[in-house]
């Protein structure tokens, strides 16, 4: 447990660095983006390759299905009650779709991974990685459908994302004898190491150019932002451990559906519609506030769950 929750410090520790980074503009906005299309479309497929590049292992495989399917169900229970919801407040207001998007899609890639990273090595990665493939599914059909509710779910961005593309060859590699030879799999394996790293400095960066005061109003922002990083744990652990699910695998699960709301978040609301400036208080807000949530939540399944 010590050791989980140091592993957790030092990721804090060096978004703190991207914060201060930040504040020195020695990361700007325009370098924090780059940063950002350098980490999503190159290091981030990269380390999903080089976390997949191992011999085959029922165990693991059989895990992948669980959590897949586990994770698939979960967003279909959200994308229920979001409907709902749509349905019982006629012509809901752009932060309405906003809210939804952010309390349904989080921080997977930039938190998710760096924290299952800490506590669970390349096995972490790999199954983030592998819930990954269900997230970005729903992420580029139904999460573009929340914010303009009439464009055409895109199918490139489905399954022709850099992402998507290198946990399909993950799973090539995993599910066949096939491997990468040296020569291959040890830049791979350096390159993909850096997203870690960078992920946290851009987190860290982002949180810099906002003044706190600008961020927590309105209250819908708080309510927003405390859905995924504190009631999702609150509603899925007793859950999940009443289905017997396997603890290691709750752990997972609920670490990466309590991550705080996806950077990208913003972007998403400025393309397709929806309340570009909400999105981007809610994304602030929600990963400060993980800063004290996620370590808690840490302790919480190292000293009591698993």
């Amino acid at each position: 447990m010590k050791q989980a929750l140091l592993e957790i410090v030092v990721l804090f520790i060096i978004m703190g660095c991207g914060l201060v980074l930040g504040k020195r503009n020695l990361i700007d906005e325009r370098m924090s983006n780059k940063m950002s299309t350098l980490v999503l479309s190159f290091t981030f497929p990269l380390l999903i390759i080089s976390s997949m590049d191992r011999e085959f292992d029922r165990s693991m495989f059989r895990n992948s299905v669980i959590l897949v399917a586990f994770s698939a169900i979960i967003c279909l229970v959200l994308l229920l009650i979001i409907e709902l919801e749509v349905r019982l407040r006629k012509n809901p207001p752009d932060t309405m779709s906003v809210r939804h998007f952010t309390t349904m899609f989080g921080n997977a890639s930039f938190m998710g991974i760096p924290v299952l990273s800490a506590l669970y090595g390349a096995d972490g990665v790999f199954y983030a990685a592998v819930m990954n493939v269900v997230f970005n599914f729903f992420m580029f059909s139904y999460g573009i459908f929340i914010l303009c509710r009439s464009q055409h779910p895109n199918l490139r961005k489905i399954f022709l994302n850099p992402g998507f593309l290198g946990t399909v060859i993950g799973l090539v590699l995993f599910l066949t004898p096939l491997s990468l030879p040296y020569v291959l799999s040890r830049p791979i394996s350096w390159c993909g190491e850096m997203t870690i790293p960078l992920a946290l400095l851009v987190a860290g960066s982002i949180v810099s150019r906002n003044k706190l005061r600008e961020i927590v109003r309105p209250a819908s922002v708080w309510y927003t932002s405390l859905i995924r990083i504190a009631l999702f744990p609150a509603v899925m652990i007793p859950v999940l451990l009443v289905l017997k699910v396997e603890p290691y695998l709750i752990s997972m699960l609920v670490i990466v559906f309590a991550t705080p709301a996806p950077l990208t978040a913003g972007a998403f609301a400025n393309t397709y519609g929806g309340n570009a400036f909400f999105a981007s208080k809610v994304v602030v807000l929600s990963n400060l506030l993980s800063l004290i949530t996620m370590p808690i939540l840490i302790f919480i399944f190292t000293t009591f769950v698993v």
